[in-house]
């Protein structure tokens, strides 16, 4: 990335010469390091070029001229400078050559000559200052203001602090980045929190003890756990059993408190509680089954639903025969396998579809066409109709609580008491509760119907 930076200044000359404009380009690559080299071959010197031109339009002269680069935090503190004016002596480098200007423009490395100490420059606002002596009386008149911020590459370069040997990237011992000795990447707050190891492994929570970790031969579908040893006592935490790198079970205690590292030991399948009282667990029953079930109920002592490995799921069934299958009612209240709430019913009727409007239960076809699921009320009750003379007939009831009048009735006639030709029964609500049962005789002669047993239907709209 290439960071531009355009500055305007105008400043007098001390021989009273026509204003000078200043154009800077600070152009600031960004280093891709490596944390492998982390520790060699960086180069933290910054490329920075400029014209200068003179307020009358033409360029600055081409010639050699003494320069101070200078940085500053943003509390104006000077972190580093270079003096560019074929006098100054570094060091490192020996004499540092003046600023060369040739048709106005230049190019420098700062840090080429004073070496950049990048622990100096550990801000991130960070501004840079040009100041010339023209005159090269070594008085430097011209300080072209404002400073410009730079920061970008200070910051890729200060990357160069993580290296092999356990150089942290942060400042505080309880807050630490770092590769150890043996080239493992640790990330640590007050404790050590994840580790990446040399050999391409991943350990959570702990460097010795608690915790998952991923094996180096996670690629080929390893995870190797270990136990704690002792019961959870923070949110979070995972407890684990190891046989021969395959998980046999887990825990995930959103709650500190009164598990124990024994609990579901030996039991296949994982685990995830909420307290030791009241677990919610997924567990597969075996290693080939694959089953998940889920428990309530004091150390999950009650299985609630099971989906099996087939895909078919049972509420209250441990061996469900269908996609869903439930368990059967009782005569305890809300124990109902299947309840509907009373809604309303869909604006476009969808195939497949089950609705309850309160009144009405309806099935959608595959026509899209919703149809009433047939609703009524049922009674059953020995009839022995009198010996009924022709052309007359005879009426019994039955009770049938919840019939109204105008309902409709269907009647169930036992085969025995089926009468002759020209003869039959009618059936209708002829008051609240009550559906009357007539025996119509048209068959010449006089007709006795045998004494049976008569079912009555009554359908409710």
């Amino acid at each position: 990335m290439i960071l531009q930076i355009l500055q305007n200044i105008s400043k007098s000359y001390k021989s009273n010469r026509s204003l000078v404009l200043l154009f800077l380009f600070l152009s600031i690559s960004l280093l891709h390091i490596s944390s492998a080299l982390a520790n060699t071959g960086i180069n933290p010197q910054i490329p920075y070029s400029g014209t200068i031109i003179q307020n009358d339009g033409t360029v600055l002269p081409s010639s050699n001229y003494r320069a101070k680069f200078l940085i500053y935090n943003s509390s104006g503190t000077v972190l580093y400078n270079e003096i560019r004016d074929g006098i100054t002596n570094y060091a490192v480098t020996g004499i540092s050559p003046a600023l060369s200007v040739t048709d106005g423009r230049f190019e420098i490395l700062l840090g080429s000559q004073n070496p950049i100490n990048i622990v100096d420059l550990n801000d991130d606002s960070l501004w840079l200052e040009l100041q010339l002596d023209l005159n090269n009386d070594t008085v430097y008149e011209e300080v072209f203001s404002p400073r410009r911020r730079i920061g970008s590459a200070v910051s890729a370069i200060n990357s160069i602090k993580l290296v092999a040997g356990g150089d942290s990237l942060a400042t505080t011992s309880t807050n630490n980045l770092y590769i150890n000795s043996t080239g493992d990447l640790v990330f640590t707050g007050s404790l050590e929190r994840m580790r990446i190891l040399g050999t391409g492994g991943l350990r959570l929570s702990g460097a010795t003890s608690g915790f998952v970790g991923l094996s180096p031969a996670a690629v080929a579908g390893n995870v190797t756990y270990t136990l704690p040893s002792a019961a959870p006592t923070t949110n979070g935490q995972v407890l684990s059993s190891t046989t021969a790198g395959v998980m046999s079970w887990s825990e995930v205690w959103s709650l500190a408190g009164n598990a124990t590292t024994t609990a579901w030991n030996g039991t296949t399948g994982s685990r995830i509680g909420t307290t030791g009282n009241q677990p919610l667990v997924l567990a597969t029953t075996s290693a080939t089954a694959q089953d998940i079930r889920f428990f309530t109920g004091a150390s999950g002592a009650n299985e609630r639903m099971r989906i099996l490995s087939t895909g078919n799921v049972g509420i209250g069934v441990t061996a469900p025969t269908a996609r869903l299958h439930l368990a059967a009612g009782t005569a305890t209240a809300s124990t109902a396998p299947l309840k509907f709430t009373s809604g309303t019913n869909l604006t476009t009727a969808e195939a497949g579809a089950m609705e309850w409007n309160g009144t009405n239960l309806f099935l959608t076809t595959s026509g899209s066409v919703r149809q009433t699921i047939n609703q009524g009320l049922t009674a059953t009750a020995t009839l022995d109709f009198l010996s009924t003379n022709s052309s007359a007939y005879t009426d019994l009831t039955v009770t049938v609580t919840g019939a109204a009048l105008n309902d409709v009735v269907a009647l169930g006639i036992p085969n025995g008491s089926v009468p002759a030709a020209n003869s039959n029964f009618t059936a209708w609500v002829s008051a609240a509760n009550t559906v009357t049962v007539r025996f119509n005789n048209n068959s010449g002669v006089a007709q006795d119907p045998a004494s049976g047993s008569f079912k009555v239907f009554v359908t409710k709209f």
